[in-house]
């Protein structure tokens, strides 16, 4: 059996992709991890077909724990320097973001699977730190994602936009 990390990470993978065939748009893994996990890209329609032509891209880092804390307003988690100052750094390509899958404590909730249905437990959320401030500490900082930042096609969709308007604005 894969350990618990690994299959926190299968499961933060199953969860992106999932929601990235939902909103339309192709999920693909670089070849080698050099701290992004997946890629996004828009699929445009043009008459009655769809096309790859080379549209908007979104540079995804997953994570997965079970000790973030969710307060009323935030998703707090605590990560590594290493992701942090890569995801932070200004010159980034126009959109990289962090997604935080947050599993139940215990391995037995994470997934439950019928005929009907497969749920997988608690929620995933995104949060960008481009522009973040840089952090003297040498192991993990502590970072807040708006806990209305959830992971879900119409975030995806949004985040898109995003992108259109920026480079439109400048």
């Amino acid at each position: 059996m894969l350990p618990r990390n690994y299959r926190q990470e299968g499961l933060s993978l199953a969860y992106v992709r999932a929601v990235a065939a939902q909103a339309g748009c192709v999920c693909s893994q670089p070849e080698r991890d050099f701290g992004i996990d997946l890629y996004l890209r828009e699929i445009t329609q043009t008459d009655r077909e769809y096309r790859d032509l080379g549209g908007e891209m979104v540079d995804v880092q997953l994570r997965s724990t079970t000790l973030a804390d969710i307060t009323d307003d935030s998703v707090v988690y605590d990560i590594d320097v290493r992701t942090y100052n890569l995801l932070r750094h200004p010159g980034l390509p126009p959109l990289r973001i962090l997604v935080v899958l947050v599993l139940p404590e215990s391995e037995r909730e994470w997934l439950a699977q019928s005929v009907d249905e497969m749920i997988l437990r608690k929620c995933a959320w995104w949060h960008s730190l481009r522009g973040a401030p840089g952090t003297a500490s040498t192991s993990t900082t502590r970072i807040r994602i708006p806990k209305t930042q959830v992971f879900t096609p119409e975030a995806v969709h949004n985040l898109f936009q995003l992108i259109r308007e920026n480079r439109t604005n400048g």
